[in-house]
Formats: C-alpha cells, sequence, structure tokens
C-alpha cells in the first residue's frame, strides 16, 4: 500500500527554517504524519551553507581561524540526534532546469526505504520568486507543491553584519576584503548604534584602539560611532544597560555621538572602501574618516508575495471595502497571528516566523527565531494530527475548517521580555534579563561565558551538526 505524502516546504535555512525544518523532520515518529503518510520537508536556501551572522562582526576584524567557521554546510540539517534514524545517509545530485544554477540540490537526506516510514527530506538551491496558495516559485522557473509552507526568508543587513555572496568562497573573500580595506583605514566611522553598530565598534576598538595591544599591521585606528537616538544596542532596553554599553565604548577609547543623525550626500554611495570624506550631521557637526561603514537595520524583502492574494477586508464607509494586504506596505513585514500563521484566515497552512514577519521590532533575533521556528513546527504538527492538509486538499471545506478549530494550536511565547545582551568586543558587554541589569564587570563576566565565547556558534551550529573542534 503506498503512502501519503504530507510535504512540507521551508524557504530559507537560517535560525527559524532551519529549526523549524529539523523538527519537523525528527517528530517522534520519524518524520510520518496520521495514517499512512509521511512527511515530506524541503528546504530552499539561496545560499550554499548557513552563515553565523552573529559572529560575522568579530569574522570581520579577526578574519584568521574563526572566520571559515562561520559558513557552515547543510548537508549534516537533518541528521538525526539519536543517530539511529535512516535519515542518517545522504545522498547529492542536481535537478535539471533552466536558472543559472540555482537549480542545484545541495543534500538531500535520503530517508530509508519507501516502507520505513520516514520522508525524504532535501536541502534545494534557489531563491523563492512567487508565492500562491500550493506551491512555490524558484528564480529558475521550478515548481515546488506544499501542503505546509514556512516563510523565514529572514532580513538583509548591510557587509559586514551580513554578506552578500550566496557561495562559502565568496562569502569568505567578502569579508576578507572588508578587513584588508579596515587594516588600511586610520578614522573610521560607523553610522547607527544599534547592535550592529556597537558590537562592530567594539571589535575594531578592541583590536585597534588606543588602549589596545595592536597586532595588526594598519596600527592604530580611531573609532567614532553616530548614533540618531539615545539608547544604544537595543532601544527597547533600559537606560541602565544603555548607560553601561556608552561607558565601556568609551573605555575602549570609541567617540560616541548621540541624537545625531548623519546627512548622506545624494552622490556619495558607501560601500566599505578607504574613501576620506567629511561628512555632517543635521545639528552641524563634522565628521571627518576615511573609511565609514553603514549598520543602520535590516531590511525586509517580501515581493514573492505579490503573488499570493489576500481575502480580509476592511470596511471603509458604507459602500466601500478596503484590502488588507499581507504585507505592511511601509515595513514589508510579512502579517501574523500569534500563531505565526499569516493573519489572512485563507492561509492557516503557511507560516512566516523570524525577522520577515510584523512582531515588534523587540523580538527579533536569531534567539527569539529559534523559539519561532520550534512554535511553527509545532503548530504544523498539530495540523498534521487533524489531517487539515488532507480535507483542505480534497475540498472539504466545512470539514478542513471544523479540524482547523479542533488543532491544538500554540501562541508564539516571547519568553523572556525585557531581555537583551550586547558585545563590545568579545571580553566586554551589557546583559539585561527579565528588566535585570548586568553591568560592570559582571556583565563582562557572562559575555565572556556566553556570547564572547564563540559568539553562540556551538549552540546555533549544533542544528547543522556543527562540533567545537570542527576545523573547518
Amino acid at each position: 500500500m503506498s503512502s501519503t505524502i504530507i510535504r512540507v516546504v521551508v524557504v530559507g535555512a537560517a535560525s527559524a527554517g532551519a529549526t523549524a525544518a529539523k523538527s519537523l523532520s525528527q517528530s517522534s515518529s520519524c518524520g510520518s504524519g496520521p495514517g499512512n503518510s509521511k512527511v515530506q520537508v524541503t528546504v530552499v536556501e539561496r545560499r550554499d551553507h548557513y552563515f553565523h551572522n552573529i559572529g560575522a562582526l568579530h569574522g570581520s576584524v579577526e578574519p584568521t581561524g574563526f572566520l571559515p567557521k562561520l559558513f557552515l554546510p547543510l548537508d549534516r540539517l537533518f541528521e538525526s540526534k539519536w543517530g539511529k534514524c535512516p535519515r542518517d545517509k545522504y545522498k547529492s545530485g542536481t535537478s535539471s532546469s533552466s536558472g543559472g544554477g540555482s537549480d542545484t540540490v545541495n543534500e538531500k537526506a535520503r530517508g530509508g526505504s519507501d516502507d520505513d516510514g520516514c520522508g525524504d527530506h532535501s536541502v534545494v538551491r534557489g531563491t523563492l520568486t512567487e508565492t500562491h496558495p500550493n506551491h512555490i516559485v524558484l528564480d529558475n522557473g521550478q515548481e515546488l507543491p506544499f501542503d505546509y509552507l514556512v516563510l523565514a526568508t529572514g532580513s538583509d543587513n548591510h557587509s559586514p553584519a551580513k554578506i552578500v555572496s550566496l557561495t562559502r568562497e565568496d562569502g569568505i573573500k567578502e569579508i576578507r576584503g572588508f578587513n584588508q580595506e579596515l587594516e588600511k583605514a586610520s578614522k573610521v566611522l560607523i553610522i547607527g548604534g544599534g547592535a550592529v553598530g556597537v558590537e562592530l565598534a567594539g571589535e575594531i576598538a578592541t583590536k585597534y584602539g588606543p588602549t589596545s595591544d595592536i597586532s595588526g599591521s594598519g596600527g592604530s585606528k580611531a573609532v567614532t560611532l553616530v548614533h540618531g537616538n539615545s539608547k544604544l544596542g537595543a532601544s527597547h532596553l533600559n537606560q541602565k544597560f544603555h548607560d553601561d554599553v556608552k561607558a565601556k565604548l568609551e573605555q575602549l577609547g570609541v567617540n560616541v555621538y548621540l541624537n545625531e543623525r548623519i546627512i548622506m550626500p545624494p552622490d556619495v554611495k558607501l560601500d566599505n572602501k578607504v574613501c576620506s570624506r567629511i561628512i555632517n550631521s543635521i545639528s552641524g557637526k563634522e565628521f571627518e574618516s576615511d573609511l565609514q561603514i553603514l549598520a543602520t537595520g535590516n531590511r525586509i524583502n517580501t515581493d514573492y508575495m505579490k503573488t499570493l492574494a489576500p481575502t480580509i477586508t476592511s470596511k471603509i464607509s458604507e459602500k466601500l471595502d478596503s484590502i488588507i494586504p499581507l504585507v505592511d506596505p511601509e515595513t514589508n513585514h510579512i502579517r501574523v497571528k500569534p500563531t505565526l500563521q499569516l493573519a489572512d484566515p485563507a492561509y492557516p497552512h503557511i507560516f512566516a516566523p523570524g525577522d520577515v514577519n510584523d512582531l515588534p521590532h523587540s523580538e527579533k533575533n536569531a534567539m527569539k527565531a529559534k523559539t519561532q521556528g520550534d512554535t511553527v513546527a509545532k503548530n504544523i504538527k498539530a495540523l498534521i494530527d487533524v489531517n487539515y492538509h488532507g480535507l483542505r486538499k480534497s475540498g472539504n471545506i466545512k470539514e478542513a475548517n471544523e479540524a482547523l478549530e479542533k488543532a491544538a494550536l500554540s501562541d508564539w511565547s516571547n519568553f523572556p521580555r525585557n531581555t537583551g545582551m550586547v558585545t563590545v568586543g568579545p571580553n566586554m558587554g551589557s546583559v539585561q534579563f527579565l528588566g535585570w541589569n548586568l553591568t560592570g564587570g559582571f556583565g563582562n563576566f557572562v559575555i565572556r561565558k556566553t556570547k564572547g565565547k564563540d559568539y553562540l556558534l556551538s549552540f546555533f551550529g549544533s542544528t547543522y551538526g556543527y562540533k567545537p573542534d570542527q576545523s573547518k
């Protein structure tokens, strides 16, 4: 008797997507659904690796040794932590299509024989271009049908916080290229004092600042950080946290300017190349530098949602209704329910965890994305348990809706709240936990024992089979 395949497509193999995919592939029954069915997980990833961007800023300043470890292959994503599931066996291959190399299947985790109760899970290289109710389309024209879809496409940021390159080889070249420019600079201007700006300033000042034991060929560097408001690191944390961050930056010799907004000349494109410039702020201050680095926040790209039709309307007048878009037109974030399903009731089988959704900015970091991936996996399993996909596919809309009501769906729990951690170099930083501050020397101690130790590579890398003694 043939098995029914429950197709789950996960777009994005960073924290949220990888967590959801791995959890779904390793359910208690080794990927099996209700009855004679099997869960088949397909991960779509535009890169040929997972890039651990939490460590990117340290890697850009100290590229020898640590940098290559930030690029983890995806071939062990579906490996069983118990070491017994047939998915421990992998098979590589390519699919045939006409799209510029994006059709490569990086790794295919072969789930044993057709009768072993496991699905065939794979990682497909490609970029999502279209989303439809029952399938997606990649940049090479390939269509992937799904019963459940997870949109974990994350966000982009300026290099070196996140890389533009799509291959491991090019990514290493990109960050080493930034480091070469940094070595040549003597006056570094960082524009933006969020977590990225603070951590980059701390890394540069630790190695090249006036209090450092300079080992690089570039000599000492003046580091200036300009921020548009009064709070550094993370705006949702309390003032004591921000004061501690500022004090530690200044301890390293960083010149910190708050409530100063830079006027960016229209003809200037900042590309992380050494170029002497004088840039003004709105208040009239002049900042002279020979390397300017933008650290002004994430960018969301959800153009792939334009092909999915919204169904919710809002009454503007007695005779006129307005369509509520699936994506916030101002921020490009996908609107979601607390369960991380799309807010539009027509698409309860589509989820959007991580940076891409419209939850508050304070809830956007790799740790929160990981817990959101867990919630998505749990909720997809709950829908599978009530056979929502089967009823929906057969056209039994009434029964499908009844099953949806019965499903034991969980809201994502934003715990712990009022919590954050920012490094100021590998040995210093500030921590807030549930509103309590770990500052001064105690905060530095916590940083050294946690994030500063390996920039959480061991913690997040374990999803991809990374081990601390891994040399490449």
